[in-house]
């Protein structure tokens, strides 16, 4: 199954698990609790709904417990591939628990009951097996794990005449306030574009940043474009992910000294087996280059590179 599709089937089947928690331990323990007497010692439904002896104090413990473990699951739904550790937990304290009930259960309910009480358990613990994330789908590729390598190169770029009115006048604006120039890498890939919206973003909520194109800056070496960054104090550049294309070439181009080079990906962790930025949701597309944009201007601050909102 491909990746992205193993998740979102994991992320629908626990919220089906969570509510399905809720459901059944809501409703047991406040007809336990309020002395009900269909759950009541010796009403119709406790020698199946209970264990003996009755213990109302440990089943509201138990049910605490599992109401809390529902509300995690709902949670943990929105990026599954984020939380294997608690997906572990709930599998193993699933087949835990789906495996006691096969021992203890016959021995007051009888063998019907064991399999409605085991082997509901016993399947949920085996579907989240088949469902978790594989084993790389919540890191970060790093450079020493690539086998192939690419040395330092030079590329022959071919000749334009003229340079861009909008850009000339927009970069010397920029030159007269002393901004500094905000670069990023772009889609089509999703991590691109993630990087973008969250270069975007910055600059729209800090004072003192502005966006750089970065065609202009590399290719149109005497535009206005490429003087205000390399005239600048620093220049943040956000490359997409650890290949860092765009850095790579802005550090020939300014003193890497003045560059602020920031990968995005680490700061979300997110869609390592997707490339086309429209196969993720454009509403998600945002919501996850928000949450770089803010870590990213909350490293900016605590680095001193811009000053801290009073």
């Amino acid at each position: 199954m491909h990746e992205r599709t193993r998740l979102r089937w994991l992320g629908i089947f626990l919220r089906l698990l969570a509510v399905g928690f809720l459901a059944a331990f809501i409703p047991w323990i406040a007809l336990i609790l309020l002395d009900a007497p269909i759950l009541a010692p010796g009403g119709g439904l406790a020698p199946l709904l209970r264990f003996q002896p009755y213990n109302a104090a440990y089943e509201a413990m138990m049910a605490a417990v599992y109401i809390v473990w529902a509300v995690m699951l709902w949670r943990a739904a929105s990026h599954p591939e984020q939380h294997t550790l608690f997906l572990d937990f709930t599998i193993w304290a699933t087949l835990a628990h789906g495996l006691v009930m096969v021992i203890a259960t016959p021995l007051q309910k009888g063998v019907g009951m064991t399999a409605i009480e085991s082997t509901p358990l016993l399947v949920i613990a085996g579907l989240l097996w088949w469902l978790r994330p594989g084993a790389g789908a919540h890191r970060v590729p790093k450079e020493v794990d690539m086998k192939d390598y690419t040395p330092a190169f030079t590329l022959g770029v071919q000749e334009v005449k003229g340079f861009c009115p909008a850009g000339e006048k927009y970069a010397k604006e920029q030159l007269a306030a002393r901004t500094i120039p905000v670069l990023s890498c772009e889609g089509p890939c999703i991590r691109g574009e993630i990087a973008r919206l969250a270069a975007t973003m910055i600059t729209q909520d800090v004072p003192g940043l502005a966006r750089a194109c970065h065609a202009e800056t590399f290719f149109v070496p005497h535009s206005s474009m490429a003087t205000w960054v390399r005239r600048a104090d620093k220049a943040v550049m956000i490359d997409g992910c650890f290949l860092k294309c765009h850095g790579r070439v802005l550090k020939k181009l300014v003193p890497e000294d003045k560059v602020i080079h920031i990968d995005a990906l680490p700061l979300y962790k997110k869609y390592n087996d997707v490339f086309l930025m429209d196969d993720v949701p454009e509403a998600e597309r945002k919501g996850v280059a928000r949450q770089v944009a803010d870590q990213i201007i909350t490293n900016l601050r605590h680095a001193g590179h811009i000053p801290v909102r009073a």
